[in-house]
């Protein structure tokens, strides 16, 4: 009994960390936007402000997910599955999409992002969530351990079974 009930909270704590994680990443994307416009040094183009309201509203959405996700994991202590069904994903444009996320933090670091290359789309067949999920932790971890004025490449190699 005493080791399923170490199990069960090491599972809460992985849960907790993973949840913190999830939610502090795009909340610091927001943030970034927010004190942008708040210190007017967002250009007003219409176009690239819809885009960028856009992309903020799909961090909100993930934030909610991930707490519904951790809600349901504490209530029934079974480890997460991915829901829904598998989709093809164009994994440069969800690179595209994370990158119009962090884009206040490169600017605040003054670091350089090299974007795939446009002629890689990186089809894969998978539960959106997940990679969605690999893909913010790559992006985060770049910017914060790029020094300022560094450079982040972000590349994908398309091979006949990998990505």
């Amino acid at each position: 009994m005493a080791g399923r009930l170490k199990d069960l909270v090491d599972s809460r704590e992985d849960i907790l960390h993973t949840l913190t994680h999830e939610i502090n990443t795009p909340l610091g994307g927001l943030k970034g936007y927010l004190e942008l416009w708040q210190d007017q040094k967002l250009e007003q183009d219409p176009g690239q402000t819809r885009d960028i309201i856009g992309t903020m509203m799909v961090a909100v959405l993930r934030m909610e997910n991930s707490l519904s996700n951790a809600l349901a994991l504490f209530r029934s202590e079974h480890k997460r599955l991915p829901k829904g069904e598998l989709q093809n994903l164009e994994v440069t444009e969800i690179f595209k999409q994370t990158l119009t996320m962090f884009e206040p933090m490169t600017r605040a670091k003054n670091i350089n992002v090299v974007p795939p290359h446009k002629a890689i789309t990186g089809r894969i067949t998978a539960h959106e969530e997940p990679v969605r999920q690999i893909v913010v932790n790559l992006v985060s971890n770049a910017i914060k351990y790029t020094p300022p004025d560094g450079q982040i490449r972000v590349g994908l190699h398309d091979n006949a079974n990998e990505l």
